[in-house]
């Protein structure tokens, strides 16, 4: 757990977060388009199983490296204590299922307002502690994060260098979203 002061806000980052994906990845990145990415013969369904798994894995890197989630997704973020404000982990919640503070469930406009991606505790509420965020996160998944992860799969599928996904990861920088420490 890090709590560090920047200007009058505490930036916390979460013990751990779970999700569910509700967009299935096949309808943003079909295995059909990955094998012809990797120039793979349709027809060789061998490895479509590592393909899958290739797929899920480099989505969720490229998720946790620039904070956002690609997908629709329900997300559970589970902190120890937090602030007056926190990010949620991959930002851009669209709906906020629930935020439970001490056992006690919060309620929108009375105890807490959302703003990109931000939960800002309203006064009164103090610093809750073993606080649970549940939430539906998405964005786009444009065709430059697609293309990256595309070579990602690359390299993993070829057993290529894995210094080569820094790299890679680099290119995504402008795609991050900030408030992270």
């Amino acid at each position: 757990m890090i709590n560090l002061k920047s200007s009058a806000t505490y930036r916390t980052q979460p013990q751990g977060h779970s999700f569910t994906r509700v967009t299935d990845l096949e309808s943003v990145l079909s295995i059909a388009d990955i094998k012809q990415y990797l120039k793979i013969d349709s027809d060789y369904t061998v490895d479509d199983n590592l393909i899958t798994s290739l797929r899920e894995a480099n989505v969720n890197l490229v998720e946790n490296f620039i904070r956002r989630s690609l997908t629709e997704n329900t997300i559970v973020a589970n902190y120890a204590s937090v602030s007056n404000s926190v990010l949620l982990p991959l930002a851009y919640a669209t709906d906020i299922t629930s935020i439970v503070a001490d056992g006690v469930t919060l309620t929108a406009d009375d105890d807490y307002t959302l703003f990109n991606g931000r939960v800002t505790f309203k006064n009164g509420i103090g610093y809750p502690k073993d606080i649970v965020f549940t939430y539906t996160a998405s964005s786009t998944f444009s065709e430059k994060i697609k293309f990256n992860v595309m070579k990602l799969l690359w390299i993993d599928y070829n057993n290529e260098d894995v210094s080569t996904k820094q790299s890679i990861l680099k290119l995504l920088r402008d795609e991050r979203v900030s408030g992270w420490l």
